[in-house]
């Protein structure tokens, strides 16, 4: 249910366990294969969709506390930190956070949902024209690519400049990651050039 490298290369922050009713945990799984649990104790419930912010400050996840919606949480990369981000952002099934970690754009879990983009600080929500499953933020913030029945497809963060990459079709895509340079995203099917 997602895993993200941490920025120091070290380890990987793993959600294991079940989508459809059931619980996923977080686990930090050192290069050796030894795995610790996330929030052990804590209120958060099942954890999934893990990224790290890229200056290594926080891992985004969503979270939830019991049965039920899933929510936007961070904690810094040992655990510690840990708490809820924005308010009435219910219903979250996957978060991606800015290089920065300032803003994190969000899909809901229905489908048919806007894409929408949180500033930490202030709370405040931007909502987009344009659905997705997932979603990574480009190297500079200035662009996401998206995980879209259909294939791929990336934009700007003011909503501008949106582009579809029909050729590599597939529902199964993962959320394309964007190279160190931003002028490429991977999916499943090849290497995309921008």
């Amino acid at each position: 249910n997602g895993l993200d490298w941490a920025p120091s290369g070290n380890n990987l922050v793993v959600s294991l366990g079940t989508t459809v009713g059931g619980r996923s945990t977080l686990y930090t799984v050192s290069m050796g294969g030894g795995q610790t649990e996330m929030f052990a104790g804590s209120v958060i419930w099942s954890a999934m969709r893990p990224q790290f912010s890229a200056n290594g400050q926080w891992l985004y996840f969503v979270g939830m506390t019991g049965p039920g919606d899933g929510q936007i949480w961070r904690a810094h990369a040992d655990g510690s930190g840990l708490e809820r981000v924005g308010t009435g952002t219910e219903q979250v099934k996957t978060v991606a956070p800015s290089p920065d970690g300032s803003r994190v754009a969000y899909a809901r879990a229905s489908f048919t949902d806007p894409l929408q983009i949180l500033t930490v600080a202030t709370g405040q929500v931007a909502s987009f024209n344009v659905t997705t499953e997932g979603l990574h933020w480009s190297p500079t913030s200035a662009r996401l690519s998206l995980r879209q029945i259909g294939g791929p497809a990336t934009m700007n963060v003011d909503g501008t400049g949106f582009r579809t990459y029909t050729d590599y079709l597939g529902t199964d895509d993962p959320p394309a990651p964007w190279s160190p340079d931003g002028n490429w995203i991977a999916a499943n099917r090849g290497m995309l050039e921008l």
